[in-house]
């Protein structure tokens, strides 16, 4: 809601006892007035100066002396000795300017939730770096463990003994049975062993576990 350009207005106004006396008086010319002094009252905040009426006429006199009749005579302005004001202007200023301070909490709480939950520069980047290293260590795992096969049946595959077996297979089992037995490694020794017994295989934790 900008209240710079609209204000709350009841459309039964007119009806009101103050403006219908004003009217028989002064015509659509003095509810003119009212509203005009209704709207400047609303941009300034609520109040407006007394002093300032003859400037409101343009320096017309006869203007001035009408709008001094309507803030004077019909009881729809109150005013001390510098300044006027009308109470419905004030309340109706009053819950503008509560709305607007809650939807500018809500707005600045939905923010702080919105930025709180977001991570910072530095949080981004060591997300970032965070992710950047594990894939390097995948790619790592993946490249050493590939070198390791081709070496291993690289090697092997030299010996006529192992010609007739599918050495990839056999690596695949024997990294297997690593994997299950955290602490052993696969040397050229323990390769030779288990291929030596790929006739009749042993089950994990057999003498498997004693190959050194």
């Amino acid at each position: 809601m900008k209240n710079t350009y609209y204000f709350p207005h009841d459309y039964h106004a007119r009806h009101d006892p103050k403006l219908e006396k004003l009217f028989l008086v002064l015509g659509y010319e003095g509810v003119g007035i009212y509203w005009c002094l209704i709207e400047m009252l609303y941009e300034q905040g609520g109040y407006l100066s007394l002093k300032d009426l003859s400037l409101y006429s343009q320096n017309d006199k006869e203007l001035c002396e009408r709008i001094t009749k309507v803030v004077n005579d019909y009881g729809l302005f109150e005013k001390d000795n510098t300044k006027l004001w009308s109470k419905s202007c004030l309340d109706r200023l009053a819950f503008i300017t509560e709305k607007s301070e809650k939807a500018s909490k809500s707005a600045l709480k939905r923010w702080s939730m919105y930025a709180n939950a977001m991570p910072t520069h530095n949080e981004g980047n060591a997300i970032k770096e965070k992710k950047v290293k594990e894939k390097k260590v995948k790619e790592s795992i993946v490249a050493n463990a590939q070198h390791t096969q081709e070496d291993f049946i690289k090697t092997l595959s030299e010996n006529p003994a192992y010609k007739n077996l599918d050495l990839t297979a056999e690596f695949g089992k024997m990294s297997a049975w690593l994997s299950a037995h955290p602490g052993r490694k696969l040397t050229k020794r323990f390769a030779v062993n288990w291929l030596n017994r790929v006739e009749k295989p042993l089950e994990v934790g057999s003498k498997y576990d004693e190959v050194k």
